[in-house]
């Protein structure tokens, strides 16, 4: 993505929070001048930097979804993942049928990826999106299908209709729920070499322990590693 297009998104980006209210302060990003979209209370928070090579495919943006503001926002800045790593996150997409998402992360991507040109755009933005929530009207992003009934119901229903992946990015919530009732296949983990001490805990009490296999391990560039996990059972 050049800089002027990327340049270009920033602008739009900044018009969209400001309309609601928002605002902007310069920030630094892999070492690169950006800015912070700082929203109103409850909307998630989004940092860019206009350099090519920091584009939103590459997992140089970050995304803030807690209802209060989130002051270590951007605890992976300090670390790359490298080629290989951005090569894994492509071939996870372009290998899945699907998007599940919460309705806070839906948000988020959904006020961005529409403005974002490219291969693994194209089929971010095209590929359905299932979105659990029971108050979202009329979604504009591309091929999105809102879940409003029982969560685990309709998601047994979403794994009998894909052959392919599934895949729920983000979603602390959401995944939390597929966890307790088992409809998980395969746990991705991407660890940083960080402790940042604060935030969302990904994993909850459950109503009983729930075991598990790893499958797989990755190391990328900075010492990030994939731990891939999968149930006793499948």
């Amino acid at each position: 993505m050049g800089r002027e297009r990327v340049r270009r998104l920033l602008v739009g980006l900044g018009r969209h929070f400001r309309e609601r209210g928002g605002s902007m302060r310069r920030t630094e990003i892999n070492g690169q001048p950006g800015v912070m979209f700082l929203p109103t209370k409850g909307e998630p928070a989004w940092a860019g930097s206009s350099s090519p090579n920091t584009s939103p495919s590459t997992g140089s943006w970050r995304h803030q979804a807690e209802p209060e503001p989130f002051e270590r926002v951007g605890w992976t800045d300090d670390f790359s993942r490298g080629p290989a790593g951005d090569t894994f996150k492509i071939e996870e997409t372009m290998a899945s049928d699907a998007q599940l998402l919460g309705r806070v992360t839906y948000d988020t991507f959904a006020a961005v990826w529409p403005h974002i040109e490219g291969e693994f755009a194209d089929k971010f933005n095209t590929m359905p999106k299932y979105v659990v929530s029971s108050t979202l009207e009329n979604p504009e992003w591309k091929n999105t299908t809102v879940l409003r009934g029982d969560a685990v119901e309709e998601v047994g229903k979403l794994k009998q209709r894909y052959e392919r992946d599934i895949v729920v990015h983000g979603s602390p919530q959401l995944a939390q729920t597929l966890i307790e009732h088992d409809l998980v296949d395969e746990l991705c983990l991407m660890v940083y070499p960080v402790i940042v001490g604060a935030g969302k805990r990904l994993f909850a009490e459950t109503t009983h322990k729930k075991n598990l296999r790893l499958v797989e391990t990755k190391t990328f560039n900075d010492g990030i590693h994939v731990l891939i996990y999968r149930p006793p059972n499948r």
